[in-house]
This record gives C-alpha cells, structure tokens and sequence, in this order.
C-alpha cells in the first residue's frame, strides 16, 4: 500500500490500550521519531468470520527507510485517533491513513512543543 509499517511483536504479559489508531512515538536507539500506531486485526484484509491475531503496526513518520528488523522499539502514545474499522477498499483505506498522518504529525510537533517549554 506504499506505507512501510514496522510490525511489532506483542508479549502476552503486556496491558495495551484498545484496539485502534494512534498518535505516538517510536523510540529506538538512535531517538524518537513520531508515529502513526494501529492496534488491531486489520478488518479490511481480515475475514470476519476469521480469527485474527491482534498486531501493533508503526509507521514512522520521517524514517530515514533503514532496516528495522530486529531491532528493539518502544511504543509510547499520545492520543487516540479513532477506532480501527474495516473500509470498502484498500484506497479508501489508504486515504484514511494518509489523514491519520497528518494528525499524527500535528499531534507530535504539538508534544514536542510542550516537552520544549
């Protein structure tokens, strides 16, 4: 779908909130970078019949596109932006995480702000 997301292992012992869409932050070693967050089962390619394993996808805003496999991240949230939902199309779906983007990107600089003064 051109949106790279890094796809988060989930421990079984760890309290995540709700299924949905998130602004946040991914930290990593070499620093923070902003972050659009999905919880959930992804219900636009999910059967919804199927019994769907819950995933966390980051996509980081602003990555320099280096590998990330293997390399530890941690999730931290800002704001919740909605509920995770299934959509007609992959386009409309597309469409729908390109707004989430923006968000995220205004929700961050916003926090980032805050951290500043």
């Amino acid at each position: 779908m051109g949106i790279p997301t890094a796809n988060l292992e989930v421990p079984a012992d760890i309290a995540l909130p709700s299924r949905g869409v998130y602004a946040g932050r991914a930290v990593l070693e070499t620093g923070r970078s902003a972050a659009a967050i999905n919880i959930g089962v992804a219900p636009t390619f999910t059967a919804a019949d199927a019994r769907a394993t819950l995933r966390i996808e980051a996509f980081l805003l602003d990555h320099d596109g280096s590998d990330l496999y293997g390399r530890t991240m941690r999730i931290e949230f800002l704001e919740r932006l909605r509920d995770e939902r299934r959509f007609d199309s992959p386009d409309a779906l597309v469409a729908q995480i390109t707004q989430d983007i923006e968000r995220t990107r205004e929700i961050a600089a916003r926090a980032a702000e805050g951290a500043a003064a």
